[in-house]
C-alpha cells in the first residue's frame, strides 16, 4: 500500500525559506521511495517551492504565528485524507500542539534544534552537527521516542553535491532570507572600504583577487540603496530567489554566511566560509563549525578575537569553551551585539583568503567536503516511512 506523508511547514517573509528548501529535499526522496507526499502550510508561502515536484500543496487557511489555533483543522484534514505520519518543521509548535495530534492518533516526526522541551512525538530529528553535543539523551530519558542526530541527517539537495572542481574567484555573500538586520548592506559596505582587498579592479596592472561579490537572497529580500548602487555599478550581482544555488556558489572562493543552512551547501561545494549568527537557534552551528564545544572555559581559551583567520577558529564567543586549531568555518561572531567586530572579523578572514594558494583553498575544501555525504534527506524519508508503519 502507498503511504501518504504529509510535512506540516511554513514561509513567509517572517520565515526564512531554509525550512520550506529541506523540507522540499525530504518529500523529494519520499517521492522517489514511493510514497504519497503533500505540504501542509497556513498560507499559500510555500506554493511555488512545490512546483514543478510530483507533491501536494494544501493550505490551512489558519494563522502561522498561531499553530495551536490550527489543530482542528489540521486534524480534520489528515484524517480525511488518510496521512499515515506527518513531519512538522517549525518554531511555533509546542507540547500541548503535538499532545492534541497525539490524543488523534497522528503520528508524528518533528525537527527540533533548540533542545529546549520534550515533545510527545514519535521521533525527534536535528541533524545540526552540533546536536550530538546537546541535552536531548537526558530531556527524553525514558520517553521512548527515537532521536536522530547529527549531520548524517543533513537534508542536501543533489545540485550541492555535484562538486565543481574548479575554484570561482568570486565572494558570496548570504544572510538569510530577508536579512531583517541588514547584515547584507553593512557586509557590502565594509569590503570596499578595506584598502588590503582589491575587487574586480587592477592593482599595480594585476586583477584582483576577487572579481566581484555575489549577494544570495531569499525571495523577501528588498535590496537598500546601498546594494542598488553597488549593483549599478558593477561590484555586486544579486541573486535573489534562484532554483540553482549551486552555480552562484561554484562562481565564489570564499563565503560569508549567516550561520543557517546554507553552512551545509557551502560544506558539500567545499567552499572555506566565515559565520556569524542573528538568531539564538544558529549558535549552536556557528560553535560546531567553529570548533567550539565541550565545558564552560574562561575567555583565555578563544585567543585574540580580533585576529580571525580560517585555520584558528578565533571568537568574540566569550562563554565558549574550547577552540580547535583546525577549525571548518571561523566565526565571526554576534551580528546583532558585536556587529562592528563582526565586519572587522570578515575581512580579515578576507584578506587571509586572498593570500593562500589554490591548492590550500581546496585542501580546506575538501575537508568542509567530509561533513556532508548527501544522502541526509533519504535517511530523513526512511524514518518518516518507519514512523507511518507504528
Amino acid at each position: 500500500m502507498v503511504k501518504k506523508i504529509a510535512i506540516r511547514v511554513d514561509t513567509n517573509e517572517k520565515i526564512a525559506t531554509g525550512h520550506v528548501l529541506r523540507c522540499m529535499t525530504v518529500a523529494d526522496s519520499l517521492v522517489r521511495m514511493g510514497a504519497e507526499t503533500v505540504l501542509v502550510s497556513a498560507d499559500e508561502g510555500v506554493v511555488p517551492f512545490a512546483r514543478g515536484h510530483e507533491i501536494g500543496v494544501h493550505v490551512l487557511g489558519t494563522d502561522w504565528s498561531d499553530m495551536e489555533s490550527e489543530t482542528d483543522a489540521l486534524i480534520g484534514y489528515l484524517k480525511a485524507e488518510n496521512v499515515d505520519a506527518m513531519l512538522v518543521d517549525s518554531y511555533g509548535v509546542s507540547a500541548p500542539y503535538f499532545d492534541r495530534l497525539r490524543e488523534a492518533g497522528i503520528r508524528v516526526a518533528c525537527m527540533d534544534d533548540l533542545c529546549e522541551e520534550a515533545y510527545p512525538v514519535e521521533a525527534v530529528i536535528n541533524y545540526n552537527p552540533a546536536a550530538v553535543f546537546m541535552e536531548y539523551e537526558r530531556l527524553y530519558v525514558g520517553s521512548g521516542i527515537s532521536l536522530f542526530l547529527g549531520e548524517s541527517f543533513i537534508p542536501i539537495r543533489d545540485q550541492f553535491t555535484q562538486v565543481r572542481e574548479s575554484l570561482g574567484r568570486g565572494i558570496l555573500v548570504t544572510t538569510g532570507g530577508t536579512d531583517s538586520l541588514g547584515a547584507a548592506d553593512a557586509i557590502i559596505r565594509s569590503i570596499p572600504e578595506d584598502s588590503d582587498l582589491s575587487i574586480g579592479r587592477r592593482t599595480g596592472g594585476r586583477p584582483g583577487t576577487f572579481d566581484g561579490i555575489h549577494l544570495l537572497a531569499g525571495r523577501y529580500f528588498e535590496p537598500t540603496e546601498c546594494i542598488l548602487r553597488a549593483i549599478e555599478t558593477g561590484p555586486v550581482t544579486l541573486h535573489r530567489d534562484v532554483s540553482d544555488v549551486a552555480s552562484v556558489m561554484a562562481r565564489c572562493r570564499v563565503a560569508v554566511s549567516s550561520a543557517g543552512s546554507t553552512l551545509y551547501e557551502l560544506s558539500a561545494m567545499g567552499i572555506p566560509t566565515i559565520t556569524f549568527t542573528i538568531a539564538d537557534n544558529q549558535m549552536p552551528n556557528a560553535r560546531f563549525f567553529a570548533g567550539i564545544l565541550g565545558a564552560e572555559a574562561g575567555p583565555e581559551a578563544l585567543g585574540d578575537a580580533d585576529a580571525v583567520e580560517m585555520k584558528s577558529g578565533v571568537t568574540s564567543d566569550a562563554d565558549a569553551s574550547a577552540v580547535r586549531t583546525d577549525c571548518y568555518m571561523p566565526y565571526a561572531g554576534d551580528f546583532r551585539t558585536d556587529r562592528e567586530g563582526c565586519l572587522r572579523r570578515v575581512c580579515a578572514f578576507l584578506r587571509e583568503a586572498a593570500s593562500m594558494s589554490d591548492e590550500e583553498l581546496c585542501r580546506r575544501g575538501s575537508r568542509l567536503r567530509s561533513l556532508v555525504d548527501g544522502r541526509g534527506a533519504d535517511r530523513i524519508a526512511e524514518i518518516l516511512l518507519e514512523v507511518s508503519r507504528r
